[in-house]
């Protein structure tokens, strides 16, 4: 892995994903958080891949209107990761430079394995959502 400042995980996917691929899970770097999209609001379960310029294009779900179905983080970032692969308009989307987020996992459609659990935590209770957390490190679904 090289700095933040220049590139992005070696796992994290170039390129938009296709319906089998992956995606990479992130959370924003302590600090970063005024430098990100209005929309993106705390506890927000973003996913994204990396473009050949350097850059991150990213797709989150906030839950803004507080649906009982997206309060776990995890149902958050599945939303966006179905956004995402179907290419459905969205106002949930952003390209972000790599110093701005942390990548702690991965994604495919059926499941997710956390790499720096610590971190999601961290975001979670700044976030005050630490209950939204997910209870292990991997997670299936179909």
């Amino acid at each position: 892995m090289t700095t933040r400042d220049s590139t992005f995980e070696k796992d994290t996917p170039i390129g938009h994903p296709q319906t089998h691929g992956h995606v990479a899970l992130f959370v924003p770097i302590p600090g970063s958080e005024a430098e990100l999209p209005a929309n993106l609001r705390q506890g927000a379960g973003i996913i994204g891949f990396g473009n050949p310029n350097g850059t991150l294009t990213i797709y989150f779900e906030s839950n803004r209107f507080n649906d009982s179905a997206l309060e776990m983080w995890e149902s958050k970032v599945q939303a966006a990761f179905r956004r995402m692969i179907d290419h459905l308009p969205t106002t949930s989307k952003a390209v972000l430079q790599p110093h701005q987020l942390e990548q702690v996992g991965t994604m495919r459609a059926n499941g997710l394995r956390l790499t720096r659990f610590d971190s999601l935590k961290r975001w979670l209770a700044y976030s005050q959502a630490i209950e939204s957390a997910p209870g292990s490190e991997e997670l299936s679904w179909s």
